[in-house]
């Protein structure tokens, strides 16, 4: 790819994330998902002194566990559209992160940098259009000897099933396009980081969540969760936004779990944890 066409591919990558998250309050979002970035804090080892790269941060919830931990942290995104959070956040929390836009097919670290590199659903991270050079990037500024954890939503899962329901409202996606499930499926991930020699554990989680009801939940996210908005406005410009809604509805009703009227859900996600070799 010339540099020109990588650019270009980044620049849509940047476009697409910003469409689809900016209509919300991310961090809202992201308060339900604090668990899925302590399971990959855990997973990893996080320990005193570790340097840590955190790709697609969000608002900040997994690199500010891994401070917490006493890890040197650096969180990154596509965009810097959530970092003032993320400086309020960290400032209550009384612990350092260093917060950088950059392109996760290009990054701005020298090889071997870090301890431990880490995502969890970190949504802009599967934006990125050419996900072998995500992989061998995150290889590449991983020392030897060295852990890559990552969490993402598997299609299979409630996350996927909501997807399917809000994607046949939205446009479809520009040529070249990223497919965001790179990160949650089994065999892709093999493909993506065996050819590197990195020994891969995978595990299917549950993120268990809760909310007063069904219909309250759908509330929630035609305020919060910009994918949901985007696909309501387009909705109703086709005089379907009543049946986007009744259909997500449908899809967390089938999910629910309680029997009191409120509303409990699981959400699946993948796990991977990958061991770079002692040797590099």
């Amino acid at each position: 790819m010339s540099e020109p066409e990588f650019l270009k591919d980044y620049q849509l990558a940047q476009r697409i994330h910003g469409a689809l998250w900016t209509g919300g309050d991310y961090t809202r979002v992201a308060e339900q998902l604090t668990g899925v970035s302590a399971t990959v804090v855990e997973a990893a080892g996080i320990g005193p002194g570790m340097r840590v790269l955190d790709l697609g941060a969000g608002s900040g919830n997994t690199a500010l566990l891994a401070a917490g931990q006493g890890a040197e942290v650096i969180a990154v995104d596509l965009t810097d559209d959530l970092f003032g959070t993320c400086r309020q956040r960290a400032a209550a929390a009384g612990v350092t992160v260093t917060w950088a836009a950059v392109n996760p097919e290009d990054l701005p670290f020298s090889a071997g940098r870090f301890d431990r590199v880490l995502s969890a659903v970190g949504g802009s991270l599967a934006m990125a259009p050419n996900q072998r050079r995500v992989a061998a990037e995150m290889v590449r500024v991983c020392r030897p000897g060295g852990m890559l954890a990552v969490a993402d939503w598997t299609a299979e899962g409630l996350v996927g099933q909501v997807a399917r329901v809000i994607a046949d409202y939205l446009p479809p996606p520009p040529p070249g396009a990223p497919h965001p499930g790179a990160w949650a499926a089994e065999d892709s991930i093999t493909a993506l980081l065996g050819p590197f020699g990195y020994a891969v554990r995978l595990d299917r989680r549950m993120a268990s969540l809760s909310y007063r009801s069904p219909d309250s939940y759908i509330s929630y996210l035609e305020e919060v969760h910009g994918p949901t908005i985007m696909a309501l406005r387009l909705a109703a410009e086709q005089g379907k936004r009543a049946a986007l809604r009744a259909g997500l509805l449908e899809v967390y009703r089938g999910a629910n779990t309680a029997t009191d009227g409120t509303l409990a859900f699981d959400q699946e996600y993948l796990l991977a944890t990958a061991a770079a070799p002692a040797g590099g």
